[in-house]
């Protein structure tokens, strides 16, 4: 029993962890955090006229992103938001346990990269923001130019974690499918993820066909 709860701590604290950075952009000048949005080909034509109700499966997009997650505390907000969303646009949730016209799953991806971030060649003490750098001439008293230093690039680690969001009909074919990126940061609070996760749920459903 303890063991359990231990497991189940753990994994609950790595998915918090996940969420916290998958909802904030990070502070680097050098790296380009807007969310990108891309789309992928299916197996079927989207027929909005045909499809009146959803349901979420968690097992539908595991060949497509397996190495995916789905974690419970993203699950509260991206439902929320895509369901609201589906609403407006003439859709309607099926009851747990009934079927539905179509059905929808997404995973997160994190990834480790780097980006090329210019930094001075000198240390503070040696050279200015100009890059000007002067030292003392050999009798230890008379300051020497020596010219400017051009600044260098540094490579900088950082995650970016992908959102992806598929559809699928009846017949187990992807008939949407789409994803949404973003530099990852864990500095947001608990307010600043949440709208930021809506914004990028927003951007994602964006194209979404409407039944109406």
């Amino acid at each position: 029993m303890k063991n359990t709860r231990l497991k189940f701590s753990i994994k609950n604290r790595h998915a918090l962890l996940f969420f916290f950075m998958l909802t904030a952009c990070l502070s680097a000048c050098s790296i380009n955090h807007s969310t990108i949005i891309e789309s992928y080909a299916t197996d079927a034509p989207f027929d909005a006229k045909a499809l009146k109700t959803y349901r979420w499966d968690f097992s539908a997009l595991g060949k497509k992103q397996p190495k995916g997650g789905h974690f419970t505390e993203f699950d509260r907000v991206l439902f929320e938001s895509v369901n609201k969303i589906l609403a407006e646009k003439g859709y309607q949730r099926a009851e747990t346990g009934t079927a539905a016209d179509f059905v929808l799953d997404y995973r997160v991806v994190i990834r480790e990269q780097e980006a090329a971030v210019n930094t001075p060649s000198l240390h503070a003490s040696e050279a200015n923001p100009f890059g000007f750098r002067w030292v003392f001439g050999r009798d230890g008293n008379t300051p020497v130019f020596e010219g400017l230093r051009p600044p260098h690039d540094e490579m900088l680690p950082y995650q970016n974690g992908t959102l992806y969001f598929g559809a699928f009909n009846k017949d187990k074919q992807l008939i949407w499918y789409h994803s949404a990126s973003r530099i990852l940061s864990d500095r947001a609070n608990e307010a600043e993820r949440r709208s930021a996760l809506r914004l990028v749920v927003e951007k994602l459903m964006a194209d979404f066909p409407s039944c109406q």
